[in-house]
Parts: C-alpha cells; structure tokens; sequence
C-alpha cells in the first residue's frame, strides 16, 4: 500500500538541529525584528525587564542557553550567548554580543544568571540539558527557564515550522529541576505579546515607554498568550 502524503511526510528523517535553524528560519519567525532595529530595542527593554527586573544590580555575568538573535540579553553589560545556529550567533556577533558555537566552550560555575527561553521545547533531551545548565551556575547563581504556554485545537500531521517536541506545565517542570540535581526557587506566568501588538502601540509611544511594556503585557493577558518562568538553583551541599 502506497503511504499517503500526509504519512510520507511524516516519515522523512528530520534535518540537523543545525540545519533546520538556519537563516531561513529566523527570516520566517522572526522577519520584523530583522529588518526593524527600533523593533529589536523595544523587545530588548522587555525581556530586560521581564526576566532581570526583579534581580539587584549589577547582575554580574548571564549566560542566554540557545539565545538565537540576541534581543534577550541585548542590553545587558556582561551577558554572553550560546545557541546551536550559525545564522544565529551571526547576528549576535552583528551586534556586539559575545557568542559561544559548542556547550564545551562554556565555563563551568561561572554564571550568576543562565536563562534558557523557548528552548527547552526543541530539545530531544532536555534532562541533560537542565543539568548542564545548573552546572554553568556560580554559587547561588540562578537558573530562569522560559516555556511557552501553548494550546492546540486541530493540527496538521506533518511537521510544522518551530518543530516543538513538548508541551510544559509547571509541575513537569519542577519535576525536571528536581530530577536534574536542582531546587525550583519561584513559579509564574508571563504575558507576551508579538509584532502584531507591537504595530498598534509603537507608533504611539515614545521608544522605551513603560507605557508600551505595561499596553504589550495588557494585550497579552487578553489574548491568553502566556508563557511558564520557572526559576531555580542548585541544591545546598
């Protein structure tokens, strides 16, 4: 019997984690942040303030896990950049943010701060992962996993665009810090909003407005688009 389109797709052997975040990629996702650099900067001022706002100053060194163009960790003075795409540390490098190309590049204990964002949905094991990134720590360092929360109604069979392998929830995730070495610290939801947003507030804001942050994360909440923050560190021995 002959597979059905639909089957047939399904079937073929995926390409490299490498090859699939590839500069075609970022051009589909993330097109306006590419070609918009006041749009960047906005973006830049949120994630600051949404992942690092709570946190005293001066950080001291952050490390983005799988960071892609940059715009988390953009404005902060000692932040450095891993992620597994070429294209991506491209653009980082671009815009003066330091990137490392492998895991074993990275120093171990070093990092007051590791964020991990929309990441650890992509990844075939993301166990190792978590331990690794508990492991980049300096003492009392302090690791911020991102997920995002996602709802599906009806799906086509074959593969789509972002390739996402999980779906997480609160309870999984704090399960996986535990079962990873570490302690999960904070639990809470983030509201996020997109470009789309962005069009409607922008034009009437001053750039770096709190009023735009406050507006975005509004349009957020009443659009449902949320995404899971779960903070952690490494056990006390």
């Amino acid at each position: 019997m002959n597979p059905t389109t639909s089957q047939a797709a399904v079937a073929r052997p995926p390409a490299s984690v490498e090859d699939h975040y590839d500069q075609h990629y970022y051009d589909q996702v993330l097109q306006r942040m590419l070609a918009d650099d006041d749009y960047y900067q906005r973006k830049a001022r949120c994630a600051e303030r949404t992942y690092f706002g709570r946190f005293a100053r001066p950080l001291g060194p952050v490390l983005e896990y799988g960071c892609g163009i940059g715009q988390n960790i953009a404005r902060l003075p000692e932040a450095f950049g891993y992620d597994v795409s070429p294209a991506a540390r491209h653009h980082c490098q671009r815009r003066g943010i330091p990137t490392l190309a492998s895991p074993d590049q990275i120093p171990r204990g070093h990092f007051q701060y590791v964020l991990c964002r929309h990441v650890l949905e992509h990844l075939e094991r993301p166990l190792d992962t978590v331990r690794e990134l508990l492991a980049y720590l300096a003492p009392r360092g302090r690791l911020i996993l991102v997920l995002p929360v996602e709802r599906h109604a009806h799906v086509p069979l074959e593969p789509d665009l972002h390739r996402h392998l999980y779906q997480w929830n609160f309870r999984c995730l704090n399960n996986l810090v535990h079962a990873a070495g570490g302690v999960p610290l904070a639990n809470r939801y983030e509201p996020m909003f997109g470009a789309r947003t962005d069009r409607l507030l922008a034009p009437w804001l001053p750039r770096g407005s709190s009023v735009y942050y406050h507006l975005g994360r509004a349009a957020g909440r009443l659009l449902r688009q949320w995404e899971l923050v779960v903070e952690a560190g490494n056990a006390e021995r």
